[in-house]
């Protein structure tokens, strides 16, 4: 009797036990499930977040791409086709002229030359005291064409140009009256002279001053008025066509352009 009771309690005892032990991993089955799903959930969301972080990110940096194609649209509007920079002599690659007004802007304006040379060699323009007469803004009046610079300067001197070309063909003439202020040479146009304009000068410097005016297609026509030092003045342009006109100054100046009276 007694065997059978010690018999049948170890029976008891290691079902007990074995019950416990599939408890047990029961359990680690379960959390290990859980643990399993946290990270899948985790490693899911995770991505998933990423990727739509990633989504937004290209979203902002489409937009900016976006944004950075109006910009350009808006610099094409400028008549600036070129800009050049170096150190020491060189030749620029080549640009291209349409009828219209042109010019160089150029820094420094003393102790430098520059050559418009054509592609075939013919040199149509060559400045060197000029750059500095046109305080920097040097006129071409040259025609349509493809060009390069020769640039002589010292090998160690820093400079830039860079190439105004606005174009005779598809020009709308400007309203009247119209206004040019600043303190270094500019030009504008076109204006209808046909009917009479009459260019009012308020000039606040000791140095010189200069209008120059120049046909639809860039060709230099005369000089309108030239003076050292402060004045004001009314100068009457007679001229019966569409052109522009060159200002020449260093110092403050007011240009206003308005219909003659009759």
């Amino acid at each position: 009797m007694r065997r059978r009771t010690f018999i049948g309690t170890c029976g008891i005892a290691s079902m007990a036990a074995i019950g416990g032990c599939l408890g047990d991993d029961d359990d680690e089955d379960e959390n290990g499930e859980a643990a399993n799903g946290d990270e899948n959930g985790d490693e899911n969301g995770d991505e998933n977040g990423d990727e739509e972080n990633g989504e937004e990110e290209n979203g902002d940096e489409n937009g900016d791409e976006e944004n950075g194609d109006e910009e350009n649209g808006e610099d094409d509007d400028s008549p600036a086709i070129a800009e050049f920079t170096g150190t020491g002599p060189e030749t620029t690659d080549s640009f291209e002229l349409e009828d219209g007004f042109a010019a160089l802007r150029i820094d420094p304006i003393e102790n430098i030359g520059v050559d418009v040379v054509t592609m075939d060699g013919g040199v149509p323009r060559s400045a060197e005291w000029d750059v500095r007469n046109y305080q920097g803004f040097l006129p071409l009046s040259m025609g349509a064409g493809e060009y390069e610079l020769d640039i002589d300067v010292d090998e160690d001197v820093e400079w830039s140009i860079t190439v105004y070309n606005d174009p005779a063909d598809g020009a709308t003439a400007l309203d009247l009256p119209t206004t040019v202020e600043g303190s270094e040479p500019d030009y504008t146009g076109p204006i209808d002279f046909s009917e009479g304009v009459t260019a009012s000068v308020d000039y606040d410097g000791e140095g010189e001053f200069f209008l120059k005016l120049y046909a639809l297609d860039g060709e230099y026509i005369e000089e309108l008025h030239h003076e050292d030092g402060a004045f004001e003045d009314d100068i009457e342009i007679d001229y019966d066509e569409w052109g522009w006109v060159l200002i020449t100054a260093s110092e403050e100046y007011e240009v206003t352009f308005d219909a003659s009276e009759e």
